[in-house]
């Protein structure tokens, strides 16, 4: 368990097998398709409003407007499974032991997303539902080996507070995520690095990210996470260059 409010970056301690990849394609089936507009109208359909706190934080703390359209769906399931039962489903087939929460992201358009790291750290699962504009999501390498790292701060007031990223990580230097055709799932890794995305050209529900977060089943997880290295090797990054070039080979 990592301590809420002043702990910034963890350093690593664990050399589970694929701590070091930053980011992969996931050989999985394509998601499913959905109705864009019916999706956001869906997003917006929230009843307990669980896109407030994020939204108000960041914007507490830096002073722009927060980039995305959320919706958090945790410990009851039955909206999504009702309103969306192929996604439901989808969800439950990554490689988890148990399912915690699920969270929707619509990007808004013309909008970038700031750098940030994600609450479940080193095996970030996700899946675009849409992806319009493919390009853009980019990673900043630790400046060393983090197991996790905490961006949602507070001071010793008890305060949001912005996290100092370029004493923890490479913000001078991007490296770009690639996709093969037709892929829309993927792993990412928010303790080794953090991400972002540039500005899109779309519209609200053009881009829709989906995280799946729970406990992870490790010996799924790692069958998984090697055969997509196997089929899509030249698409991963991982935090050593050398690394790369030996997993990818």
């Amino acid at each position: 368990m990592i301590p809420a409010g002043h702990v910034t970056a963890v350093p690593a301690s664990r050399f589970a097998r694929f701590d070091d990849l930053i980011f992969c394609p996931l050989d999985l089936p394509p998601p499913p398709v959905i109705d864009a507009d019916s999706f956001v109208k869906w997003m917006q359909n929230d009843p307990l409003q669980t896109g407030t706190y994020p939204k108000q934080h960041y914007e507490k703390v830096v002073g722009r407007p927060y980039p995305w359209l959320m919706r958090v769906i945790r410990d009851d399931f039955n909206p999504l499974q009702e309103a969306y039962p192929d996604v439901y489903e989808y969800a439950l087939s990554y490689p988890l032991k148990t399912v915690r929460n699920i969270i929707f992201l619509a990007q808004d358009g013309y909008q970038s997303v700031f750098t940030h790291t994600d609450s479940d750290g080193l095996v970030g699962l996700r899946f675009y539902l849409a992806n319009k504009n493919s390009e853009g999501l980019h990673f900043h390498k630790g400046r060393e080996r983090y197991d996790h790292f905490n961006t949602y701060q507070r001071d010793e007031h008890g305060q949001p507070r912005q996290p100092d990223l370029p004493r923890y990580f490479k913000t001078e230097e991007k490296v770009y995520a690639t996709f093969p055709n037709g892929c829309r799932s993927f792993v990412l890794n928010s303790a080794r690095a953090a991400h972002g995305v540039d500005a899109n050209t779309c519209k609200l529900g053009d881009r829709i990210a989906v995280l799946v977060q729970g406990d992870v089943d490790m010996d799924r997880y790692e069958a998984l996470v090697e055969r997509s290295v196997e089929r899509y090797g030249s698409h991963a990054i991982w935090f050593d260059s050398d690394h790369q070039i030996a997993e990818s080979a």
